[in-house]
């Protein structure tokens, strides 16, 4: 139903929104063609670099932003949505929008206080249709409190009609003195990762919401302006293929064509749909970013981590050294300090790709770089020189040890060897089609959910599904253990493809992880059980892609691979057993060329990349010769965060999409009067089975006669007729 209501909109706004489009388009190419002398300068002074910086997305950014500011005079108080706080993090810093006049930060939410009446009022915020409420409670508590107060709206990174139709509800939209859309759709991590920072795919894939490919159309429009045009397109996936007919359709219009005049800097752009491989995300990361990310949670290019003695000393050191990475202290906790994690940070650009078990040398190697040898007075000026470099590289090597401490006491546990065992055993396709032990286990001790819900997953992603049996057994059991709230769960994981049934027609699909295993070598450790096999997998020395999770080669860095050499059209056979749609559209090369320039691919992941998957794709990028590639994605993820999207969404305490709408509810509400109806059947059943006198299994009071064989509740029945017969 949503998907018509989603074409009433479309039909009856799509003029409207081309003519808002169009208008704002020159402000955007006037802002991003001041940025492109700079691209043709660094291309020039480095001709022999064939990388491409996605620095220069976190410039036009910054400009965009900077330039919506400015269109308004005097100071200015910023009306946060808290989910853009972080990623604005990556763009500016408060002293730069202090220097835009911007006097006063808050976050959008119930009972925010404007404490300066002369200052403009600017909501920036995400068009989503729970806000109104709060614009609406601050701009009518503003407006008891001060005379005229000016308000402005903008919209990341673009406007919606039903969330301006949410206002007009709360007969806001007049108050309002400008409604703005600000065009930053991805943000720079590092000057290969672009991300959107949008966790919503799982549900965007189960409710059929398209609003996602249209934002992933238009940020792939705002790449061509900066980066021009890009001609070979290559897509893999359902929802890959969606977006590239998107993207076609605005490449058509008057405004894009212009871009062509360009000369491209991304050569050819290879787009994944999540769904095609779900189970790289469902395995444990054995990359030391990978394991920060699975313990501590990376957000936004930076980590918080419990406040140690050993940190607080390269704390204060980091004062007068931006390279550490250390950025503040938390506000919300003061026993959090808060890391940045870039290729910028000392040592940390090494450190960061090498499986953990390589962390340890690497780290005792930076550290006895740093002894002092010198000897002569030039060794000792030289020395001299060098002190504020090595006080970083001191300051980084300290932090980076203690960070692979705590994350050492984790992987040292039994709990976490036994669940990588457990992983192992579903990979490699052994005993995956009967109950594990393990995660029977995990649930009698509560284990938490989200642990427990991966490893169900990825069982049921290495089985191509479970038994009729035995999910229902995973599922009784689970939720007996941690609640019937998650009943709607299941129903989700269903959809999305994460956790379901075998049936007879899937059970020999030629798309089944076990033939897909095959095809493309995923695992190459496969004739043992152990966790780690150094000699086999060069931990330290690595010579393949599988080195990120120790044996297990992610799918998506393998067909980039082949994609390089031998090249997708020759293995067509095997990309069709993969699921989805393989699209391939070559067009016209227009780049600069150079002698020794590498072809810049960029890939995207729909749906999220964990940071193993791209730790294989810079691994790729220093072992092949002909390209160089780089990385975007709709966000940052692992396993928990996938999953955990969900349950927050069957838990129904999730972020109000346009999508919800009244026939849904009365789906779930269904569901629950279904489950009523059913078990009050069986209790009726039961009652009259078990009561009933006339039952004919029972002895006729005639007869008398009573088997021996029958249970003692029939047998006490039968007393009681025999006695009444007497």
């Amino acid at each position: 139903m949503h998907a018509v209501i989603f074409k009433l909109f479309k039909d009856r706004y799509s003029l409207r929104r081309q003519c808002f489009f169009e208008s704002c388009y020159s402000q955007l190419k006037t802002l991003i063609c001041s940025c492109l002398p700079k691209i043709m300068m660094d291309a020039s002074a480095d001709s022999s670099s064939s990388n491409v910086s996605f620095s220069t997305v976190k410039e036009v950014s910054r400009k965009l932003l900077f330039s919506a500011l400015d269109k308004w005079s005097g100071s200015k108080t910023l009306v946060w949505d808290v989910d853009l706080m972080n990623p604005f993090n990556l763009i500016t810093g408060f002293k730069e929008l202090q220097d835009h006049q911007v006097v006063q930060m808050l976050l959008l939410r119930l009972g925010s206080v404007v404490s300066d009446p002369s200052s403009r009022i600017v909501f920036l915020m995400h068009p989503k249709m729970r806000y109104a409420a709060v614009v609406a409670d601050i701009v009518h508590s503003t407006l008891k409190q001060f005379d005229n107060p000016r308000f402005h709206l903008i919209f990341v990174p673009q406007r919606s009609v039903i969330c301006e139709y949410e206002l007009k509800r709360y007969d806001i939209i007049k108050k309002l003195s400008s409604i703005e859309q600000l065009p930053i759709y991805f943000y720079a991590w590092d000057d290969d990762l672009i991300s959107m920072e949008n966790e919503w795919f799982p549900h965007a894939t189960a409710s059929g919401d398209y609003n996602m490919i249209s934002m992933i159309s238009r940020g792939l429009i705002h790449l061509e302006e900066i980066y021009g045009p890009i001609n070979n397109i290559y897509c893999k996936g359902n929802m890959a293929k969606d977006i590239y007919d998107a993207w076609s359709l605005q490449r058509q219009t008057d405004s894009w064509r212009t871009l062509t005049a360009f000369d491209s800097y991304i050569d050819s752009i290879i787009i994944f749909d999540r769904s095609i491989d779900y189970v790289t995300p469902m395995v444990t990361q054995l990359t030391y970013e990978g394991l920060i990310d699975e313990i501590f949670g990376i957000k936004c290019a930076s980590v918080k981590i419990q406040k140690m003695e050993s940190l607080e000393d390269i704390e204060e050191a980091n004062k007068s050294h931006d390279s550490v990475g250390i950025l503040s202290t938390s506000s919300g906790s003061q026993d959090r300090i808060q890391i940045s994690l870039n290729s910028k940070q000392c040592l940390y650009s090494e450190l960061r790709d090498l499986n953990f078990h390589a962390v340890g040398s690497t780290l005792s190697k930076s550290i006895k770089e740093q002894r002092h040898t010198a000897n002569s007075v030039r060794e000792y000026k030289e020395f001299v020189k060098k002190l504020p470099t090595l006080q970083a590289s001191r300051s980084a090597a300290a932090l980076h040890t203690s960070v692979a401490e705590l994350i050492k006491e984790v992987i040292a546990s039994d709990e976490f060897s036994n669940t990588l065992s457990c992983e192992r055993e579903f990979l490699n396709c052994i005993d995956s089609n009967s109950l594990s032990t393990f995660i029977e286990q995990c649930i009698n001790k509560k284990e938490p959910m989200l642990k427990v819900l991966r490893l169900m997953c990825l069982q049921s992603l290495t089985n191509a599904g479970l038994k009729t049996k035995l999910y229902d057994q995973y599922r009784r059991e689970f939720l007996q253990s941690y609640g019937y709230q998650y009943l709607l769960l299941f129903v989700e994981l269903e959809k999305v493809g994460l956790f379901t049934k075998n049936s007879t027609d899937n059970r020999n699909q030629a798309s089944s992880y076990p033939n897909i295993r095959k095809l493309f070598d995923l695992i190459i450790d496969n004739h043992t059980n152990e966790l780690f096999n150094h000699e086999i997998l060069h931990i330290k020395e690595p010579n393949d892609v599988s080195y990120v999770y120790s044996g297990y080669a992610p799918l998506i860095p393998r067909l980039c691979q082949q994609w390089a050499k031998p090249g997708w059209t020759e293995i067509m056979d095997s990309l069709s057993k993969v699921p989805g749609i393989t699209k391939l559209a070559a067009g016209d090369e227009r780049r600069i060329k150079s002698k020794n320039r590498r072809n810049i691919v960029l890939v995207l992941f729909v749906g999220g990349v964990t940071s193993a998957e791209v730790s294989a794709l810079r691994f790729l990028s220093s072992q092949e010769t002909s390209s160089h590639f780089l990385v975007a994605t709709t966000s940052v993820t692992t396993g928990e965060r996938l999953l955990e999207c969900l349950a927050k969404v069957s838990e129904n305490i999730a972020i109000e999409l346009p999508s919800e709408s009244w026939f849904e509810l009365l789906v779930r509400v269904g569901i629950y009067i279904s489950a009523a109806f059913q078990l009050v059947c069986f209790v009726v059943l039961f009652y009259s089975h078990y009561r009933s006198p006339a039952s004919s299994e029972y002895t006729t009071p005639s007869t008398g006669n009573c088997s021996a064989t029958r249970t003692p509740h029939r047998k006490m029945q039968c007393r009681f007729f025999k006695k009444k017969n007497k």
